[in-house]
């Protein structure tokens, strides 16, 4: 009966861990964007959403769009315009260092929040990660010399009241 006891302890053990690691893996999935591995539209916006809510706390964000993304995909195909979302990606995840975050909102849209920054900070970091996506090498996929340009919109938290929704409709 002991043994019996203590190998149903141990299959339950198992079991209730397998459980936990898929609840977590799903929870990951649920919450990264499956092309550039970045945090998807519902986890960037869930952290906003905890940001804004904080007491006194100021909050800026960085629209940043991918220019003319469609002409990319209709003239080169969408390998080509997949691996300019990943390297976009890639880019911001290299550069943007916490507190600040970024995520993916969905099309050719990535959405950068910087936490304490006002405005002007606001658009200066915002202005580097324009230029340096402009920067990014893409010859291997663009044979005319092609480059990626991104345009920029940012928005300051204004009250406490403010909404992530008000807020990127002021960015956009």
């Amino acid at each position: 009966v002991l043994a019996l006891t203590a190998l149903l302890a141990a299959l339950l053990a198992t079991l209730a861990l397998r459980q936990w690691r898929g609840t977590r893996r799903m929870r990951a999935l649920a919450m990264t964007d499956e092309l550039t591995d970045a945090p998807n539209r519902r986890a960037v916006l869930a952290r906003l959403d905890a940001q804004l809510a904080l007491p006194g706390a100021r909050c800026s964000v960085a629209l940043l769009d991918v220019d003319h993304f469609k002409s990319i995909n209709d003239q080169h195909g969408h390998p080509a315009g997949d691996e300019v979302l990943r390297t976009i990606a890639a880019h911001l995840r290299a550069q943007v260092t916490e507190p600040a975050f970024f995520g993916r909102l969905g099309g050719e849209e990535f959405l950068v929040v910087l936490p304490g920054a006002d405005t002007a900070a606001a658009l200066a970091a915002g202005e580097r990660l324009r230029e340096a996506i402009r920067g990014l090498e893409m010859s291997q996929w663009f044979a005319d010399g092609r480059g990626i340009t991104a345009s920029l919109g940012v928005a300051t938290q204004r009250d406490g009241a403010e909404t992530s929704t008000t807020l990127l409709q002021r960015a956009d």
